[in-house]
């Protein structure tokens, strides 16, 4: 007997755009971290602006959504963010759980404390 079942299909499209409309600002003096996230960013339809320089301002650049970094973040940016908490500032965990789930997930678990340093 052969069985006339359909599997069902699971949504795990890996080319859906999870973050379409979404401008992330990429923080890191490290270059290559900047270049890898901006195209994971990239791929799953984030618009990406990265910053590695300490000379940048906020004030410089498309006011972003959201601020992905890591601990290397250029201080003089640092400076700016911590004026604005309306700029949710996290890490790149939030970006690997908004994949692994399949769309975009709350900032709040994964917000990055700004240092004062």
């Amino acid at each position: 007997a052969t069985s006339t079942r359909k599997s069902k299909e699971v949504d795990t499209n890996p080319n859906r755009k999870i973050l379409t409309g979404l401008h992330v600002l990429v923080l890191s003096r490290d270059k290559g971290f900047a270049d890898d996230w901006q195209s994971v960013l990239d791929s799953v339809g984030a618009r990406v602006t990265k910053r590695t320089s300490n000379t940048s301002r906020l004030s410089q650049i498309r006011m972003p959504d959201l601020v992905l970094t890591d601990s290397s973040a250029p201080t003089a940016l640092v400076q700016d963010l911590r004026n604005r908490d309306d700029i949710p500032v996290v890490s790149t965990n939030w970006a690997i759980q908004c994949i692994i789930n399949n769309a975009k997930v709350g900032y709040d678990n994964f917000a990055v404390p700004l240092s004062s340093s």
